[in-house]
């Protein structure tokens, strides 16, 4: 039985391996699709009703739906969960267990671990040219994933209101904005392009993804210790 995130990781990270060389991908972007392709998974896309995907097999083949409705890279994100889910079962024997690691999994096959770690260090963890080199990944999988590579605060803000806040800091941090951060989410919206403001205590970066009539902005934050 997998006990904890080190050893799920280095799992995860082999079944990636094996999958990029299976498929013959040597950089980014991954593209799930085209895994799905290598593996004989019928990938289509389907009005799901609220789920974002699912598998099953039909006539001695696996297919996997994703919600039509979604945005493309929520799609990517799906059929990677489905993907790795399949690739854990023939490692593990809890099925909820597979299911249970599929979304981290998902988030190792579209940013492997070694490029993006690669990435991260020539970007300085800068999330606008992350995005650009992982574009399968949305941006929310992007920024939480940078967690993984350093101590930091990634911050959602959606239409002005904190809708998820995750620290890699090894201590407890506020749910509530600072009002550096606010500041700086108060620009970005302002301005609709990318801010980054030094504080005596932190630095601040804020992201605009926007999207039709939906704003939200990506903080980025790191405590000076």
């Amino acid at each position: 039985m997998v006990r904890d995130y080190e050893e799920v990781s280095e799992l995860l990270d082999r079944i990636v391996e094996d999958l990029l060389a299976a498929c013959d991908i040597s950089r980014p972007p991954v593209n799930p699709k085209k895994i799905a392709h290598k593996l004989g998974i019928v990938y289509s896309e389907a009005d799901l009703a609220g789920r974002r995907g699912q598998s099953y097999r039909r006539r001695g083949r696996q297919h996997v739906e994703v919600h039509h409705p979604d945005r493309a890279e929520r799609k990517n994100f799906a059929l990677a969960h489905e993907i790795m889910e399949l690739e854990l079962k023939k490692v593990l024997e809890d099925p909820r267990e597979c299911h249970r690691w599929a979304n981290l999994g998902a988030s190792f096959l579209l940013m492997p671990t070694p490029w993006f770690r690669e990435e991260c260090l020539r970007s300085n963890f800068d999330l606008a040219e992350l995005k650009n080199a992982f574009s399968t990944a949305s941006w929310e999988v992007v920024a939480l994933r940078t967690l993984s590579f350093s101590e930091s605060l990634i911050t959602i803000v959606d239409e002005g209101r904190v809708t998820r806040r995750k620290s890699s800091y090894p201590y407890h941090i506020s749910k509530e904005l600072s009002n550096e951060e606010w500041q700086v989410v108060e620009e970005v919206l302002r301005t609709e392009r990318a801010e980054k403001q030094h504080f005596p205590s932190c630095e601040v970066t804020g992201y605009p993804v926007f999207e039709k009539q939906h704003r939200r902005v990506i903080l980025r934050t790191t405590f000076d210790l």
